[in-house]
């Protein structure tokens, strides 16, 4: 059986990012292997549409994406394996919280179960000005 399950990337605000629907072959699964799911997902559909503005898990500051050329991503092939990597580093350092049925996921590599109805919130964490 697999699970559908609404995922949303908002900020804390309540800002929306961006939203879709993942379909899992598992019932039970990890921190890491939801965000890996996701992000692939995400750059899959970046890549079927390569003039689409670019939506990025993690955006670069304004003089590092002047430095290495991020305002021209959408001509880029996007590398899904780094991408992957910075979200996992993210979350590592609390650069998201992740809610699976509106209860806080912590760990990286412990185990949840879903339900055929769960939903997924990424709540990005932006820093606070001058901190």
């Amino acid at each position: 059986m697999d699970f559908t399950v609404r995922v949303q990337d908002c900020t804390l605000q309540g800002s929306l990012l961006n939203s879709l629907t993942l379909t899992l072959p598992v019932e039970t699964l990890t921190a890491r292997e939801l965000i890996r799911r996701y992000v692939l997902q995400v750059v899959e559909q970046q890549q079927a549409v390569p003039n689409a503005p670019r939506y990025r898990f993690f955006t670069p500051e304004a003089d590092e994406a002047k430095l290495n050329g991020y305002d021209e991503l959408p001509r880029r092939v996007i590398d899904a394996e780094r991408q992957c990597q910075l979200a996992i580093s993210a979350f590592e350092r609390n650069g998201f919280l992740l809610l699976v049925d509106e209860q806080q996921v912590d760990e990286l590599d412990e185990p949840f179960r879903l339900s055929s109805i769960s939903n997924v919130q990424f709540l990005r964490l932006l820093p606070l000005v001058g901190g």
